[in-house]
């Protein structure tokens, strides 16, 4: 099994299809036409549909601009799924965005 098919964004769409979840998944990668069946767009900004929530897991010096574009986009709920230490912030120097250091739309963070 390759590195890809142990992401936590790869867990997050097996999960959804194993617990038979019915509305759209819309995978962002820029490095990717699929993931798994589904069309991947290379940003939050390219989907072409309103999103009701977005999962990210990605590198944490990423999420500040995948967050700008949740906003800008009009997504309403953010879901961070760290995958580091629990202590970002004294590890990786960077600690999670505090929502008042951006401007997010409507967006609400869960970290």
């Amino acid at each position: 099994m390759d590195m890809l098919h142990l992401s936590i964004g790869h867990i997050v769409i097996k999960n959804l299809l194993d617990h038979n979840y019915k509305g759209p998944i819309y995978p962002i990668n820029p490095k990717s036409k699929f993931i798994k069946s589904f069309r991947a767009y290379p940003s939050v900004m390219d989907v072409p549909d309103e999103i009701d929530l977005v999962n990210i897991s990605i590198k944490n010096t990423l999420v500040p601009l995948v967050l700008e574009e949740c906003g800008k986009k009009g997504v309403k709920f953010a879901i961070w799924t760290m995958t580091f230490s629990r202590r970002p912030h004294s590890s990786l120097g960077c600690s999670p965005p505090a929502p008042e250091a951006y401007d997010y739309g409507a967006l609400t963070l869960h970290v």
